[in-house]
């Protein structure tokens, strides 16, 4: 769910909201029609009640109760997830600066003695980068100026874009579904006009 980003999907037109929906709930809720097309089913795929995990049936009414209740909590804990994610990638990454930079930043760097030669070279490429390299003929050049972006800011940048499309996904339920009669026209919009593959 967190590396959708509703605003790869042009949500305004209701069919398309559907098909975002869809994709948003796919790990939670299932929608299906009956072979004969006359009811939409909905099936949770995380029942609570479900010793089996296998999908279970549940009406409207648990619908409802699931998109207005459980899935902002799901929203809230996956964000509180990622982002103690991020705080434990940051508090490493001071450490092994601290540990690397006993005299304070911008000094020398020092390897710490505990830590063997692999791992503070596999830290250093990891935290800090590698420069960019070039091959021009047989010859590589490796550029004093430009350093590539490190797997660690990598790491965090992607992150946050997953917090940032929580965030968005948060205000499209907010937005679309706060209201009983918009979730029932949602409903309906699955059942008589949307084509499931």
């Amino acid at each position: 769910m967190e590396n959708i980003n509703p605003d790869d999907y042009d949500h305004i037109y209701q069919i398309n909201y559907a098909y975002l929906m869809i994709k948003i709930l796919e790990p939670y809720i299932k929608f299906m029609l009956k072979s004969d097309g006359s009811e939409l089913e909905i099936y949770h795929l995380n029942y609570k009640a479900n010793q089996h995990n296998k999908p279970q049936l549940i009406n409207i009414k648990q619908y409802i109760l699931f998109i207005q209740y459980d899935f902002p909590e799901i929203i809230q804990a996956t964000k509180h997830f990622i982002e103690k994610e991020i705080e434990e990638e940051e508090n490493e990454a001071l450490e092994f600066s601290t540990k690397i930079y006993p005299n304070g930043p911008n000094r020398i760097k020092i390897k710490p003695p505990e830590m063997s030669q692999e791992e503070y070279d596999k830290k250093i490429k990891y935290y800090d980068g590698e420069y960019k390299t070039e091959k021009i003929g047989s010859k590589i050049y490796t550029s004093k100026n430009y350093k590539e972006i490190s797997e660690y800011e990598k790491k965090i940048s992607s992150l946050q874009v997953k917090i940032t499309n929580l965030n968005k996904i948060n205000e499209l339920n907010i937005t679309n579904n706060s209201k009983i009669k918009d979730i029932i026209e949602f409903l309906d919009i699955l059942k008589n006009y949307y084509i499931f593959e």
